[in-house]
């Protein structure tokens, strides 16, 4: 089976100064635009926070120059807010992102009969559960 991916190398976030709540709490608190990348939550209108690698997987193209080169791309968030960790939510502006996409080859085995009974045995249970041990 063949898979594809994004390879983030580099980022550039800017928050929405415009935004009359997003620049106030930033000026109450500047210690809030200090974050590591890793602990990056975003979260679109309407939905939950995500890990920022999951944000960006929903938003720039895979292989969008093409696989194994380096693409830049920049985004402009119309309702998407970095979240602090208190919980604030920060407008965000611009993000620029340097990636590469990558594809590649690997084989996926599924054992049916251990799906069949798993399936069956939650089904029969009304909790999923077996799902999760069997597989």
């Amino acid at each position: 089976m063949q898979f594809v991916k994004n390879n983030y190398i580099d980022f550039e976030l800017e928050l929405d100064g415009k935004h009359e709540p997003t620049r106030e709490i930033s000026q109450k608190d500047p210690s809030v635009l200090s974050v590591s990348s890793i602990d990056v939550l975003i979260k679109d209108e309407g939905s939950d926070p995500v890990p920022f690698n999951i944000w960006l997987d929903q938003h720039i193209p895979i292989s969008g120059d093409g696989y194994g080169v380096e693409s830049k791309k920049t985004l402009i968030p119309k309702k998407s807010y970095l979240v602090t960790s208190n919980n604030q939510e920060l407008k965000l502006g611009r993000i620029i992102v340097i990636y590469i996409s990558s594809q590649f080859e690997q084989n996926l085995e599924i054992d049916a009969m251990n799906l069949v009974k798993a399936v069956l045995e939650d089904f029969n249970t009304g909790k999923v559960e077996y799902m999760h041990l069997k597989n």
